[in-house]
C-alpha cells in the first residue's frame, strides 16, 4: 500500500465522517433534541454498536464524526441557511403570495413569521420564509420595516402578488399608526397586475396565464 493510497483512504474516511455528522445533526434538529445529545448519547451508542455487533474498534470511526455541541449547532445553522437560500433563489424568479403571522415567545419577545406560496414548475409549493424577532413592537409599522429590510437585499418586490394577515388589529387599520395595509406592496406592480393585502376569509390569487390558485385559505376580507 503506497503512501498516496493511504492518504486517499484517510481523506475519504474523514469526508464520510463529515457527511455522517451533517446527517446526524439533521436528525437531532428534526427531533427537537438538545444539541449536546450528539456527544452525550449518540456517539457512545455508536461506539457500543461498533464494538459489540461489528466487533470493531469504535475509536477509528467515532474520531472522524464531529458531534460536539458547537459542531451540531453549526451544522444545523449551515443547513438552515442553505435551505433559505434555495427558497430565496426560487422567489427571485417566480411570483408568490405571502402570509404573515406574529406570535409571542415564552420570554415575551415578539416573533414575526412569514410563509410563501408559489408555483414551482407545475407544482404549488408552500414554505416558511423566515421567523424573525421584532425588537420593538408588533405594530404594522414595525412589521413593514422588518419585511422591507428582508426583501431589500434578497427578493424583488415586484414578484409579490398578495399578502395575507391573521386579522390582528395592529395590521388592519384599526389603529392610527397601522400602516401595514396601506404600505405593504399595494400598487408596487409596474406591469398592471394588482397586489392586495387580505385578512380573514378566503384569499385567492391566480397566477397570470395559469388556472392554478396560489392561495386558498381562510383569511378575512380584502381591505
Amino acid at each position: 500500500m503506497t503512501v498516496n493510497h493511504m492518504f486517499t483512504q484517510k481523506v475519504a474516511k474523514v469526508d464520510r465522517g463529515m457527511l455522517a455528522s451533517y446527517k446526524i445533526a439533521n436528525l437531532i434538529a428534526k427531533a427537537g433534541k438538545p444539541h449536546t445529545i450528539g456527544e452525550s448519547l449518540i456517539m457512545p451508542a455508536v461506539a457500543v454498536v461498533l464494538s459489540t455487533v461489528m466487533n470493531q474498534s469504535p475509536q477509528e470511526v467515532t474520531s472522524v464524526i464531529p458531534l460536539s455541541n458547537s459542531s451540531v449547532s453549526r451544522r444545523i445553522d449551515e443547513m438552515a441557511a442553505d435551505v433559505e437560500n434555495q427558497l430565496i433563489s426560487k422567489l427571485q424568479v417566480n411570483d408568490f403570495s405571502l402570509q404573515l403571522d406574529e406570535s409571542t415567545l415564552p420570554d415575551n419577545s415578539a416573533l414575526l413569521m412569514a410563509f410563501v406560496r408559489f408555483l414551482d414548475v407545475d407544482e404549488i409549493c408552500q414554505e416558511m420564509l423566515f421567523a424573525l424577532k421584532l425588537t420593538t413592537d408588533t405594530k404594522g409599522e414595525s412589521i413593514f420595516k422588518k419585511l422591507e429590510v428582508y426583501f431589500e437585499n434578497n427578493i424583488p418586490q415586484e414578484h409579490l402578488l398578495a399578502c395575507a394577515t391573521d386579522g390582528a388589529t395592529a395590521m388592519i387599520r384599526r389603529y392610527r399608526d397601522s400602516v401595514l395595509p396601506k404600505k405593504l406592496f399595494l400598487g408596487v406592480m409596474s406591469d398592471g397586475r394588482k397586489a392586495g393585502v387580505c385578512v380573514g376569509v378566503e384569499l385567492q390569487v391566480s397566477m397570470e396565464g395559469h388556472n392554478n390558485c396560489w392561495m386558498k385559505r381562510p383569511f378575512a376580507e380584502k381591505v
